[in-house]
């Protein structure tokens, strides 16, 4: 599950990564309308953040692992998995991981609240790392991952670089915070966990005004990391049968895999 579904890319191939992308995430669309559970259905946020006062921030995380958990648990109508692993255990399996396959991961969260941005970051045998972008609330953020994800979606802004605004004060609200952290531990693998409201966002399309998210590290969307099989299968020996077209009898061509 942690290969790199994402390697980077020079920035020719970024309009394809980022229209796959969008096709890849195109059965969550119905998973974050009505039916998408983005709270606990039984707590309040003032009630949550109660229970939770005496915990460490390791235990935190887990907590959070659970909620994620009861959310895909409510919407499939099943059990899914048992949240067993705190952020301490996470931190140490990462480590694991870079250890024996010579990458750099790191567990990335971001769950909007109603009134704020949440944001926790874990890498490889380092304590949990919390920030909360105030005054971000859920529905303005919301109101941009939309805005974002019409204008690459509408054919007349095809070729145009009018969402590069949006991408980029998107970067700045999610992946900022955090970049000096990704930086400083030289982490080049980043595994996205993604709130209620975000989980439609091309999240390698972020801009931070040079580059996209994608040419600077390798990236997948998780659910939860409790939810994955966090065992790492290299791909360099595996066997694969793949086939494309960028030609067709009545539609216009792949350009963008003819050019390259």
């Amino acid at each position: 599950m942690l290969r790199k579904l994402f390697s980077p890319k020079n920035k020719y191939k970024v309009s394809l990564t980022i229209f796959l992308l969008i096709l890849s995430l195109t059965i969550m669309f119905s998973f974050n309308s009505e039916k998408t559970l983005s709270e606990d259905i039984n707590f309040s946020p003032k009630e949550r953040d109660k229970m939770t006062a005496n915990l460490t921030i390791s235990e935190k995380v887990m907590k959070m692992e659970q909620r994620l958990e009861k959310e895909f648990e409510n919407y499939f109508d099943r059990e899914i998995s048992e949240v067993s692993k705190a952020g301490d255990d996470i931190a140490q399996k990462l480590l694991e991981i870079s250890k024996k396959n010579n990458i750099r991961p790191a567990v990335f969260w971001a769950i909007p609240e109603p009134e704020y941005l949440h944001l926790v970051l874990i890498y490889p045998g380092k304590k949990p790392l919390v920030q909360d972008i105030d005054f971000l609330k859920r529905e303005n953020l919301i109101r941009k991952v939309k805005l974002f994800n019409n204008e690459i979606t509408n054919p007349q802004m095809l070729f145009t670089n009018s969402y590069l605004s949006l991408v980029q004060q998107l970067y700045q609200s999610i992946v900022k915070p955090f970049e000096g952290n990704l930086q400083e531990d030289k982490i080049d693998t980043i595994l996205f966990c993604l709130g209620a409201g975000l989980r439609t966002l091309p999240i390698a399309a972020l801009h931070d005004g040079k580059q996209f998210l994608v040419e600077k590290y390798s990236l997948a969307i998780i659910p939860a990391f409790n939810l994955i099989d966090s065992n790492y299968t290299p791909i360099q020996k595996a066997r694969i049968l793949a086939m494309g077209a960028s030609e067709f009898p009545t539609q216009s061509p792949l350009q963008w895999i003819i050019n390259n």
